[in-house]
């Protein structure tokens, strides 16, 4: 099935641009991404410690962080040029986020930054055990409120990714992109302050295993009813190691599945929907699974805006996230274009 889209270290790292080996159809469309955008302070443990236990980092390493430009990042290292829209302190937290997105080729000129307010970061402790990690966010004192969004943000976008932060000023930049024909991604973690008022806006809406259970039953019932909330056009669901679930309505045309299984599944309500199920890729070691949905993610948009078929955008997006789980944090693992199989991004 094809989307076709209407019109480290604590010293950032600059990463070093192929745009000669980008299409020029893929470099001449543009990513912009409201949500957020962090310092990660990443603490690696052998195990997780018990109440009042005292234990030393096996090794420490401060990143870049936040969901948006996380998956921007992401994103922008598969080639298609991003923008980021968010708010942060100018503090030196702030001036490093700045400085590690724009490393990245992320544009930044319209984040607003506010005096005297610190900005976000999150302690992250990853378990080398087990390969899971705990998070602490401490957000920062104001987020960006909707009288701040601007219409000229959305100019020559082709795409719009929103994280469920900001959640007013993703609403009122959400309504603008649906008046300009621009078509909105959502990723959904937990039922943060009006993210209800923003999900029937989102043409695509991306989430955890847990959350659909909010609004089902079981995963598969709460992904109908997500699906049917709105103007959603399919609802994926990630899956860790179990891979992830596509679903959309049954009346869509043109499911280009190729080997991932396909079934139609028919509710209490008689309405009927296509499951597409999808493995994830192997991993030799998990090093730490921060950011690897944000990963995930970016590899959906590059899918969405590129009019990848269904199967490939799929397997892109799980390639992508295996990719950055044998390295520690949520950007350092993140593959470069030419890294990867050029037949999953064509």
């Amino acid at each position: 099935m094809a989307f076709v889209m209407s019109a480290g270290t604590s010293k950032p790292v600059a990463v070093k641009r192929v745009d000669n080996a980008v299409p020029a159809e893929i470099r001449s469309r543009k990513v912009v991404g409201l949500g957020a955008a962090a310092i990660d302070l990443l603490a690696s443990v052998d195990t997780f410690p018990n109440p009042d236990d005292k234990i030393r980092t096996v090794s420490f390493e401060v990143a870049g962080g936040g969901n948006c430009a996380n998956t921007l990042t992401a994103v922008s290292r598969l080639g298609l040029p991003c923008s980021i829209l968010t708010k942060i302190g100018d503090d030196g937290t702030g001036k490093q986020i700045i400085s590690e997105l724009e490393g990245e080729g992320v544009d930044t000129s319209n984040v607003i930054v506010q005096q005297n307010m610190n900005s976000p970061f999150t302690y992250v402790l990853t378990e080398r055990a087990g390969g899971t990690r705990t998070c602490i966010h401490t957000p920062s004192d104001s987020e960006l409120h909707p009288w701040e969004v601007k219409s000229e943000w959305l100019e020559e976008a082709d795409h719009l990714h929103l994280d469920g932060r900001h959640t007013l000023a993703a609403i009122e930049i959400a309504k603008l992109a649906i008046e300009r024909g621009v078509p909105i991604s959502l990723d959904v973690e937990k039922d943060r302050p009006h993210i209800r008022e923003l999900l029937p806006l989102a043409d695509f809406i991306i989430t955890n295993q847990r959350y659909p259970k909010v609004f089902g039953e079981d995963v598969y019932s709460g992904m109908h009813s997500l699906l049917r909330l709105g103007r959603a056009k399919f609802v994926i669901t990630t899956l860790g190691a179990d891979g992830s679930l596509f679903m959309c309505k049954r009346n869509a045309e043109d499911h280009d599945t190729a080997d991932l299984d396909l079934k139609v599944m028919e509710f209490e309500d008689g309405e009927q929907a296509v499951l597409v199920r999808c493995p994830a890729e192997k991993v030799n070691q998990v090093v730490d699974s921060t950011g690897a949905g944000d990963a995930f993610i970016g590899g959906i948009i590059y899918g969405l805006v590129s009019a990848l078929p269904l199967w490939k955008m799929l397997k892109l997006s799980s390639r992508v996230a295996s990719v950055k789980l044998g390295q520690p944090g949520a950007r350092k693992g993140l593959p470069l274009r030419p890294s990867m199989d050029q037949e999953l991004l064509i």
